[in-house]
């Protein structure tokens, strides 16, 4: 479950490409089960993934990239199409 709410919230909320948000997503899912035996090395593998996905978002000027959002259907009047 952790693994598909991460994968959604990479991809969408942070507009990754499937395959780096599915990368990420899955270090973070793992990181969780090794965070019972080796919790170090869990933590800098979720704090590694964290920071990958926060520099993607950042453009080379040093500023975030805006959010691509979808353009709006006007709708004519009279609610006709």
């Amino acid at each position: 479950m952790l693994l598909i709410l991460n994968a959604n919230d990479y991809m969408f909320d942070y507009q990754l490409s499937k395959d780096l948000g599915l990368v990420l997503a899955c270090v973070q899912s793992v990181a969780l089960v090794v965070a019972m035996y080796r919790p170090v090395p869990a933590w800098w593998a979720t704090t590694l993934a964290t920071f990958v996905a926060a520099q993607s978002r950042v453009s080379p000027e040093g500023r975030l990239r805006r959010r691509i959002r979808p353009a709006r259907r006007r709708r004519c009047p009279g609610g006709r199409r």
